[in-house]
């Protein structure tokens, strides 16, 4: 059950959502006071129980072609029921941070009319970029070369290491999932690395092969899947996940349900709060199993620092921090660089292109029980 404090200027009772109902006023420091609440003394409210309810109404609206009467509520506990009807564009889900669903004036995720200031909220899915717009002529060789080379890079060198050193320290693993790593297309920005996207999946490959070599030694046929989700991929980005680095894309509206306290999630920079609704999802183990995502630098109670923040912090996200500071890394591969083969005939070694696949992260390790 959640706290019984009482929230400023509140009247609390239960409601049929097993959500704290509270009328509270609109001013910005009634809304920050609510927040805080939520944050603080209520239990998560992402679970697998809802993430099961949501995927059933994206199943009958999506796949079934049914108009549903979608259930869903707002930071003071209030139901709202909004009926969806089939036809029309697909629908995708998005799920707001604790700070854009109680403090109404951050900026919002879109959603279609009557989600506004829900926790569950749909919109109309863009169409799929289509693979000439994104991966169409990106040669598998070169992927496998640069991921050859970026296996030799400090970052790289740096985490493999310290996965290698502490795996009978940290949580067993048995999956990875990564979210919102973005698709397979060459980025433009001279100071990025052209291949960013690919290499930070190649990371979730890299921290397996660790893992099954050291915690699964004994039976090195063990296989720890790792999934990957992005409504951003075209059909060509699930092609090459699949040929080159034997990843599978969840077909699911979010991916989160597979997350327990088993997972090693990778993240970066996600226009969706990740690291809160993992910590939700996890919060009776302490966290996921590992986490490498954006540094973690705050518990997520100074709103105003996060006013702009897509996947800020909590404090059940920062008690998984502090909770194992001594298997924590912190990263930054901003400065590196690398080898890279051009397409010249023959082909050239160059010793320059920018190495910023994660530039800076944490890599967090949960403490074996």
């Amino acid at each position: 059950m959640a706290s019984e404090q009482q929230p400023p200027s509140a009247t609390k009772i239960d409601d049929s959502n097993g959500v704290m109902h509270f009328p509270i006023g609109k001013s910005r420091l009634e809304r920050e006071a609510l927040l805080k609440y939520r944050l603080e003394e209520c239990e998560p409210v992402y679970t697998h129980k809802r993430f099961r309810e949501w995927a059933e109404y994206i199943f009958y609206i999506n796949g079934k072609g049914f108009t549903q009467e979608v259930q869903t509520f707002d930071a003071q506990g209030n139901n709202k029921k909004i009926l969806v009807r089939a036809g029309g564009p697909p629908k995708q889900v998005m799920l707001p941070s604790y700070h854009q669903w109680a403090v109404l004036d951050f900026i919002q995720p879109c959603s279609s009319p009557g989600f506004q200031n829900m926790l569950f909220r749909l919109f109309d899915a863009p169409e799929r970029q289509q693979p000439e717009q994104c991966c169409k002529y990106v040669k598998e060789e070169n992927l496998k070369q640069l991921w050859v080379g970026w296996q030799q890079s400090p970052f790289c060198k740096q985490v493999i290491e310290h996965i290698t050193k502490n795996a009978y320290n940290m949580a067993v693993v048995e999956n990875f999932v990564c979210f919102g790593l973005g698709p397979i297309e060459e980025s433009d920005d001279p100071e990025d690395h052209i291949q960013r996207t690919f290499l930070q999946h190649a990371m979730a490959v890299e921290i397996r092969d660790a893992l099954v070599r050291t915690q699964r030694k004994e039976d090195l046929l063990f296989q720890i899947p790792i999934a990957v989700q992005d409504p951003r991929y075209c059909k060509n980005c699930v092609r090459l996940l699949l040929d080159v680095l034997k990843v599978g894309v969840m077909n699911t509206p979010t991916g989160f349900p597979t997350v327990d306290k088993t997972t090693f999630v990778i993240s970066k920079a996600p226009s969706v709060c990740v690291r809160q609704i993992v910590a939700d999802l996890t919060a009776d183990a302490g966290g996921p199993a590992g986490m490498l995502c954006d540094p973690i630098e705050d518990n997520g109670l100074d709103e105003m620092a996060h006013n702009q923040h897509s996947d800020p912090s909590s404090p059940r996200l920062w008690d998984f921090k502090e909770r194992n500071k001594e298997l924590e890394l912190m990263l930054d591969d901003t400065e590196d660089k690398i080898k890279y083969m051009t397409d010249d005939v023959p082909p050239v070694e160059v010793d320059g292109l920018p190495n910023r696949v994660f530039d800076d992260v944490g890599l967090y390790l949960r403490k074996r029980a």
